[in-house]
């Protein structure tokens, strides 16, 4: 008799429990130098939903395209089994091991708790899968907090996108005491020359690095935006940059109101902004778009959240 192949997930899960997964902090030597080749590892262990320690939960989009640039890791040791995973949540693992070290009072114990969909679920029990969609909802309202991860940062470019988020803000919210009238602020930010304003015309390189960021996979996935509505708390990192809900919350707001995302589709196609000639919505970034992720991040976690929010993670 052949012997049975080695499994990470020894039993089917319930209605009534979910698995939290350890992940195992190595020392710090190894894990900074890449060439060491440490495999990210983790052990699952079973819990109640109603008796667990505190844990976190990881939101991310599991097709980023910048998570296959460089160095791709598709691979976790994960009870002892080697895993195949996504490059981005390998990339997220390995954010928040560098999270831990910088946070020494979530060290205490060597380890900290989470929950992640695509390694707490054996996704090859479509009758698991199922079952554990369906307390989705619950897993994330119970975590203490949110981690979003929008993907690494191959270009080095976040951190100025955030600062500039700021520097528009700031001017918007000059503009609006100066003229005290919204429409008249927001056509001085359509006009493509910004004549009037403190901020670099369109075809400044800061522009389309906004570009690049709303068209992060993250914002075009509906469900994983219903995972940031749910947290009680929750951290936006974009690579080694964190953003506030608040703050992604009011920029979200600002491009609504704007519709700057629409003012800027043409950077999306290397095209000039003088050429209005496109006629379709960058994808993330249209004024519905924007408009749903001020709702969300505004952080109304809706008692009526239910198994129908997560039902397109059925087909990962």
């Amino acid at each position: 008799m052949d012997p049975q192949p080695q499994t990470a997930y020894p039993e089917r899960l319930t209605g009534s429990n979910f698995r939290l997964l350890e992940l195992a902090i190595p020392p710090i030597e190894g894990f900074l130098d890449p060439s060491a080749g440490n495999l990210i590892s983790c052990t699952l262990t079973t819990f109640p939903l109603e008796a667990c320690p505190a844990y976190e939960c990881i939101s991310y989009a599991w097709d980023e395209p910048l998570a296959n640039r460089g160095r791709v890791e598709t691979t976790a040791l994960i009870n002892c089994v080697e895993t195949t995973i996504a490059p981005n949540l390998a990339h997220a693992m390995r954010q928040r091991i560098a999270a831990v070290y910088a946070e020494p009072y979530r060290n205490q114990g060597g380890t900290a708790w989470f929950w992640i969909d695509a390694v707490c679920i054996n996704q090859a029990d479509c009758e698991e899968r199922t079952i554990q969609v369906s307390i989705m909802h619950i897993i994330y309202r119970n975590s203490v907090k949110v981690l979003v991860w929008l993907g690494p940062d191959p270009d080095d470019e976040v951190y100025q996108v955030r600062e500039f988020f700021r520097a528009i803000l700031q001017q918007y919210y000059e503009m609006r005491g100066k003229y005290n009238y919204e429409p008249e602020c927001f056509s001085r930010l359509q006009h493509r020359s910004l004549e009037g304003t403190n901020l670099p015309r369109y075809e400044a390189a800061i522009w389309k690095a906004t570009v690049r960021f709303w068209d992060r996979a993250y914002f075009s996935r509906s469900w994983v935006l219903q995972e940031i509505a749910l947290a009680k708390q929750a951290e936006i990192w974009c690579g080694p940059t964190l953003f506030t809900r608040p703050e992604l919350n009011e920029i979200s707001y600002f491009y609504t109101r704007s519709e700057l995302g629409k003012t800027l589709i043409p950077l999306r196609f290397a095209t000039s902004m003088i050429d209005r000639s496109y006629e379709g919505n960058m994808i993330g970034t249209s004024p519905l778009r924007f408009q749903a992720m001020r709702n969300l991040l505004a952080g109304n976690r809706s008692e009526s959240a239910n198994s129908k929010m997560f039902g397109d993670r059925l087909v990962g």
